[in-house]
């Protein structure tokens, strides 16, 4: 059984460092889901430079891509100086820009070296936002 696909998105934060696992989650994704028409959602900062962007929009249709917000990113920044140690995770937490999506109602975060060998369409067709 595969799950409505009018609204669901497949969300994903990348950079440049993470651009081949990005690749291997997107296809391997679609490979399983051929169902599926939904965006792909590509949540960055300038660390995923155009030549990135490029690449992923010549290989797949419907990439989007949604800059993190500078509200986001001031958070972030304010609370790695107050704990030095979260540094170099600020971008793992791009992942809450997903609340700020208004255009669909579904949403599938993945990290961005995910690998899929099946269909999780049971999952997916659950009646749940994510």
């Amino acid at each position: 059984m595969n799950p409505p696909a009018d609204d669901f998105a497949l969300a994903l934060v990348v950079d440049n460092a993470f651009l081949p696992g990005a690749f291997v989650t997107i296809d391997s994704f679609r490979r399983h889901h051929r169902w599926f028409t939904g965006a792909i959602i590509i949540i960055h900062d300038e660390s995923l430079d155009e030549k990135s962007q490029n690449a992923l929009t010549e290989t797949f249709d419907r990439v989007r891509f949604q800059p993190a917000r500078t509200s986001t990113r001031d958070r972030l920044t304010a609370l790695a100086q107050a704990r030095p140690y979260f540094h170099d995770l600020q971008r793992r937490f791009y992942s809450l820009e997903i609340f700020a999506l208004r255009d669909v109602s579904r949403v599938l975060f993945c990290d961005a070296d995910l690998l899929f060998q099946a269909p999780i369409n049971d999952m997916l067709a659950l009646d749940e936002p994510f």
